[in-house]
């Protein structure tokens, strides 16, 4: 069943659903909460709660992912998400949280109290490798705090649950652990994806952990923060514990660089990491204009960047025309067969290291 916020699938006091039979082994005393062929995709809502238990059948990409409110007294809706929570929500940590899911959460709203239990499946809960490091995360609204995490059911790198202290505060909630990398829960995502100027070069590293849904990674970079074009492609190195990356941009734009990492899942699935912003302030030889352009572009070189070749490149590296600037200081270039994307001017002969970016667009 699909559901939105407009079309909410409403449970009375008295109602059920009737389910499939599950694979949580380590859940069997919740029989209606749903399987991978028979879920809620979207919010669904239970009225009239009173001191029981009640398991939400949700999911989302055709997995069932359920969260069961424990000795639950009100209304809640409640809906899986299979996003990051660092992205979509918030990236501060509270005492006692050390980092938190990045593949998946669940949106729990409604006026009550309950115990909250959240469900784990590996692989697609990230691997769980400590029970006892396992936490209950909670949005307070500026950062994910421990909602003091009482009881567990399951096994490591199988299936089981997780559940928190009694509470009246609803919102987010994510899979977390109170320990360091390699603890639980680890998605195949970053941790520390960071851009370090060296010199004239950008230092780009991050880290990652089990790695056995991501098909791979690219880095993306952009002058202007808006429009990224990739970088070479990383294969994941598939480590059991957490692996450390590095590529070395050895042609900075002058001037701003973003960065950000983009992880590809074996599903199809994509995700971003936040942008990283790297500055190199050294003074670029010759300008371009305008920038953004359509049909055509102005290089304007200093007298002693003149005579020299410059190459077009486009941001995946491959040269598209080369420039002899002979004994002018500014020369017009016809851009109008280029595709629309980012690409930047180098200077090939002579001692410039850093490039100029433009951006080129048919609008």
């Amino acid at each position: 069943i699909h559901t939105h916020s407009t079309a909410l699938l409403t449970l009375d006091a008295g109602a059920n659903i009737q389910s499939c039979t599950h694979d949580y082994t380590y859940l069997n005393m919740y029989t209606n909460m749903g399987c991978d062929n028979s879920h809620v995709e979207g919010p669904i809502k239970k009225s009239g709660l009173s001191n029981t238990d009640f398991a939400f059948p949700i999911g989302a990409n055709s997995k069932l992912r359920p969260v069961i409110l424990k000795n639950a007294t009100g209304d809640f809706t409640a809906e899986f998400k299979n996003n990051d929570p660092y992205l979509d929500i918030g990236s501060s940590l509270g005492a006692g949280i050390h980092h938190i899911s990045h593949i998946e959460y669940w949106n729990i709203t409604g006026t009550g109290t309950a115990y909250v239990e959240l469900s784990f499946y590996d692989p697609n809960s990230g691997g769980i490798t400590d029970m006892n490091a396992l936490r209950v995360a909670h949005y307070s609204g500026s950062e994910w705090i421990d909602l003091n995490t009482g009881t567990y059911k399951g096994t490591p790198g199988s299936n089981g649950s997780v559940t928190s202290a009694a509470t009246s505060q609803f919102g987010s909630f994510s899979l977390a652990s109170s320990s360091n990398y390699p603890n639980n829960p680890l998605p195949a995502e970053l941790n520390g994806f960071k851009a370090t100027v060296t010199g004239t070069t950008v230092v780009l590293d991050w880290v990652a952990g089990i790695e056995n849904q991501t098909a791979g990674y690219f880095v993306e970079k952009s002058a202007e923060g808006v429009w990224f074009e990739p970088l070479p492609f990383f294969t994941p190195a598939n480590k059991e514990w957490p692996h450390s990356y590095q590529l070395m941009d050895k042609e900075p734009f002058s001037g701003s660089n973003f960065y950000r990492l983009k992880i590809m899942g074996t599903d199809g699935s994509v995700r971003y990491s936040k942008p990283e912003k790297a500055y190199l302030s050294a003074f670029s030889p010759f300008m371009v204009y305008p920038n953004p352009a359509r049909e055509k572009i102005f290089i304007k070189f200093s007298d002693s960047s003149s005579k020299s070749t410059f190459a077009i490149v486009h941001i995946n590296g491959s040269v598209v025309r080369l420039i002899n600037s002979g004994n002018l200081t500014t020369i017009n270039v016809d851009i109008s067969n280029l595709s629309p994307g980012l690409y930047y001017i180098k200077k090939i002969r002579g001692q410039s290291i850093l490039v100029v970016p433009f951006i080129k667009y048919n609008q």
